[in-house]
């Protein structure tokens, strides 16, 4: 760091920080560029799937606790979870985009 004058270190380091929150905010946005880095690093493992499924399973189970949650939402957390519904018919993501 011998080379930036000592007035300009301030201005390197907040340019730092700003490239680094934006590759950060970039990866967080894009699933091609975290399923590259999974792949690259060896991270995409069926032991790694079924741990991600199953926090979300348990994250899922917890929201159905929440008062607030509106009935479609809470029954479409049912139908995931596997919890029988009686005269239900299941809709899919295609008919959430459609309409």
């Amino acid at each position: 760091m011998r080379f930036i004058p000592p007035h300009l270190m301030a201005l390197v380091t907040l340019l730092i920080i700003v490239v680094w929150v934006m590759l950060v905010h970039q990866f967080r946005r894009s699933a091609a560029l975290q399923k590259f880095v999974a792949d690259t690093m060896g991270d995409d493992t069926p032991q790694n799937a079924l741990t991600a499924y199953e926090a979300a399973r348990s994250r899922l189970a917890n929201q159905l606790n929440r008062s607030d949650l509106d009935g479609r939402t809470r029954q479409r957390i049912e139908i995931a979870l596997g919890i029988p519904q009686q005269g239900v018919v299941i809709d899919s993501q295609m008919d959430d985009r459609l309409s």
